[in-house]
């Protein structure tokens, strides 16, 4: 197993609840192209969603660079796979294939994120790589 980090971009901060919501990952733009990550992975959606499953029944709580335990906790949860889209009437191309959602998190960390000095979290996992091509 290989240990994998998925990142997503902070989209929405409310101060006062400090929570902040964001794609976690996307495995497909929305013009159905593959995304590789910033690690040079590429996940399909099914996976994806796999490891979504696995994070809330294991998991559901975030920490900073993964030290100091994981004091934010998951609120928020959705893979938006073509089936998912579908049954909520979200036409093909309005949005990537991916998984979306939202911590709660602690007001150290929300302060660094106010501040702009966070931009980004990461929620860490494990993984069996294998390589391939990847088409334009």
């Amino acid at each position: 197993m290989a240990n994998v980090k998925l990142q997503f971009e902070v989209l929405r901060k409310d101060a006062d609840q400090r929570r902040v919501y964001g794609w976690f990952s996307v495995a497909k733009d929305k013009d159905g192209k593959t995304l590789v990550d910033r690690q040079g992975d590429v996940i399909e959606i099914a996976d994806l969603e796999d490891a979504a499953s696995d994070f809330i029944k294991e998991y559901r709580q975030g920490g900073l660079d993964h030290t100091g335990g994981a004091p934010n906790r998951l609120i928020a949860s959705l893979v938006f796979t073509p089936e998912v889209q579908a049954a909520l009437g979200i036409p093909p191309g309005v949005l990537p294939q991916g998984w979306f959602g939202a911590f709660e998190i602690n007001e150290n960390i929300f302060a660094k994120l106010a501040k702009g000095e966070l931009l980004m979290f990461s929620i860490e996992g494990e993984a069996e790589t294998e390589d391939i091509e990847v088409g334009e």
